[in-house]
């Protein structure tokens, strides 16, 4: 059945109510999105020729650098393994902390409490300690305080306090909000795979590193583990000195296996199509 989204669908009438043009100035905010659930919230932004979505990414980013012209110190980002590769250098190059993680909001949330030293279930401190974590699909993991217990915080994903975040922070940065740089990222699913014929460490496993070093011969590239995901194939470096990254791991709630690439500025379609058709081979049984 044919749906329209509601949101487009009104933006799509107020460019046709204004001719066609924007009726909204460059970098204005023009609507936010949350998910059914509402953990989740995307930002559409007003650009010189249409709109753009402002990705979690971006949101994250900007909620820590507010933070930091705030004078807030020991600044700390956990990302998923899906984040732009653009995104901890730029926070590095500005004095924000990053951590990379398994995707998934028990992850980031882990991985900040362990970089907190919180071993307890809530984080001792006497304000909003200066962490996030972030997917790119808009999910933000942010301190909030307990309802009972002085200076106590815990980490939550939620989409109203993402967009409320959002708003400050852009109001506290003005014109000195930095756009991050955009590498090349491409994902592709292949549907109906047999998972268990997966798991990132047997002899398919390798025989796709042996693909990948055949059709790229000048990338340098190793093998990293990643606390949380149980089949994942993720490999890092370089490749005439650009970042390269290159993963694939099982869906947890789908019958299909994710490839992601991710590089500075390269793009890398012919190697993404000989993986997709490798996976298809190996993991999809034929009826």
């Amino acid at each position: 059945m044919e749906q329209n989204h509601a949101l487009l669908e009104e933006i799509g009438n107020k460019l046709r109510e204004n001719d066609g043009m924007p009726p909204w100035t460059n970098g204005q905010l023009v609507a936010a999105a949350l998910d059914g659930d509402g953990d989740r919230c995307l930002l559409i932004e007003a650009t010189k020729d249409g709109v753009k979505i402002v990705d979690g990414d971006q949101m994250a980013f900007d909620w820590l650098n507010a933070l930091r012209c705030s004078s807030k110190e020991n600044l700390t980002l956990a990302h998923s393994i899906e984040s732009d590769l653009c995104l901890p250098a730029t926070c590095e190059s500005i004095g924000i902390q990053t951590i990379q993680t398994a995707i998934g909001d028990r992850w980031l949330s882990a991985a900040i409490a362990s970089k907190l030293n919180s071993e307890m279930q809530f984080i001792s401190d006497h304000s909003m300690p200066p962490v996030c974590g972030c997917e790119d699909s808009g999910h933000l993991v942010m301190p909030t305080p307990h309802p009972h217990l002085n200076q106590k915080w815990a980490l939550v994903g939620d989409g109203a306090a993402t967009l409320l975040s959002q708003i400050y922070a852009r109001a506290k940065l003005g014109n000195q909000r930095i756009e991050l740089p955009k590498g090349w990222k491409v994902r592709k699913s292949v549907k109906e795979t047999k998972r268990s014929l997966w798991n990132g460490k047997n002899e398919l496993a390798d025989e796709i590193e042996d693909i990948i070093k055949q059709t790229l011969p000048s990338a340098e590239l190793q093998r990293k583990e990643i606390n949380g995901e149980t089949s994942l194939l993720l490999l890092e470096g370089t490749i005439e000195g650009e970042s390269l990254s290159i993963g694939i791991r099982n869906s947890g709630t789908e019958a299909k296996t994710s490839l992601t690439i991710k590089s500075e500025k390269t793009e890398y379609m012919r190697l993404e199509e000989k993986l997709c058709d490798k996976l298809r081979e190996s993991l999809v049984l034929k009826s």
